[in-house]
């Protein structure tokens, strides 16, 4: 059984942020829930930005909280992982991370199991436009009055996901 840092011996993962269990990724995770109100933490490093996967499979309806290195929370899921189980995707760059791990119904007990999966992210994809064969100038912030083509800019979404918007009068062809 692993052990975190500052872990009661009555309890098999610490209650506390800063003693949190490390993991590896793609790796099986087993943790008991012991007493009403436990919380266990986790923690896992990115060497380069990925797509996340923490998802649970257990019968104990568990609920995950994903946080930053510095405890600034990101994003909780309680059943997206459907029967009472977690699902949390998120694109991350790299660094360190924490996961807390607590029943949904703060009275219930049990044994719960998850994994943290990753694969390699593009945070920042190339985007090239064109409009009646003339490329449009990375950064410009006017329409050209040549190619009938009104712009925007690299947009990003709160799943850190990235578009880009563009609309066209329908006067050219874009490419």
């Amino acid at each position: 059984m692993i052990q975190g840092e500052g872990t009661p011996s009555n309890d098999d993962h610490s209650d506390r942020f800063q003693f949190a269990t490390p993991i590896d990724i793609g790796a099986k995770v087993s943790g008991t829930l012991e007493k009403e109100r436990d919380e266990d933490w986790f923690t896992f490093a990115l060497a380069d930005p990925m797509e996340i996967s923490a998802q649970s499979a257990t019968d104990v309806n568990v609920k995950a909280g994903l946080y930053t290195s510095r405890g600034r929370f990101i994003v909780s899921n309680d059943d997206d992982g459907g029967e009472g189980n977690f699902l949390i995707t998120r694109i991350l760059e790299a660094g360190q991370y924490h996961l807390k791990v607590r029943a949904s119904d703060r009275q219930e007990t049990g044994q719960y199991a998850f994994t943290v999966n990753a694969v390699p992210a593009d945070l920042a994809p190339e985007i090239a436009v064109k409009g009646d064969n003339m490329e449009i100038v990375p950064g410009a912030t006017e329409t050209s009055p040549d190619d009938g083509t009104n712009f925007g800019e690299v947009l990003t979404d709160d799943r850190r996901r990235q578009y880009f918007v563009i609309t066209n009068d329908g006067s050219v062809t874009l490419d």
